[in-house]
């Protein structure tokens, strides 16, 4: 179990790192920061406002089956 409760944040660490060196240029974190600043959506990529919409769908959807009126609130 110990091992176990190590490993997830080696995991997390690792992955983390990768995806911020890796998927992650310059030029798409200035895009969301002018999203940001602009408070406009005209920057948007169009991947990140479907990837939030495939995880706001998953969740009502769990919300749904659990019948939990908590998580279908938020």
């Amino acid at each position: 179990m110990i091992k176990v409760v190590l490993a997830d944040p080696v995991f997390i660490s690792i992955l983390t790192i990768l995806t911020l060196t890796l998927t992650h240029s310059h030029k798409e974190r200035s895009t969301i920061k002018l999203v940001i600043t602009t408070k406009s959506v005209e920057f948007m990529p169009f991947f990140l406002s479907f990837a939030s919409l495939l995880n706001g769908i998953t969740w009502t959807t769990y919300a749904l089956i659990k019948f939990d009126h908590f998580i279908t609130i938020l």
